[in-house]
């Protein structure tokens, strides 16, 4: 039952992460356009933070999730999803 709604659970906070991440570079160049330079200069500081947590969060996982599942391990996708990599 559970995994057919198991991509969807992996999928939607991905989507809604992204959503935050093009709103936060967004106001980055809105500020930057319109805003004084400290706030531009924090939007712009929470850009490259973001950036950092992109590939901590995302890029990681998703690279140990891809070699464990061209490993064949019966329970990779639920590992990927998690980011632990092997059990």
């Amino acid at each position: 039952m559970f995994a057919e709604y198991q991509r969807l659970g992996f999928l939607i906070p991905l989507v809604l992460s992204f959503t935050v991440i093009g709103y936060i570079g967004y106001r980055a160049v809105s500020a930057a356009n319109h805003d004084d330079w400290f706030v531009a200069a924090h939007w712009r500081l929470s850009v490259n933070r973001t950036g950092i947590l992109m590939v901590a969060g995302y890029i990681r996982p998703a690279g140990v999730g891809m070699f464990s599942l061209k490993s064949g391990e019966k329970n990779a996708f639920s590992h990927a999803v998690a980011g632990m990599g092997f059990p």
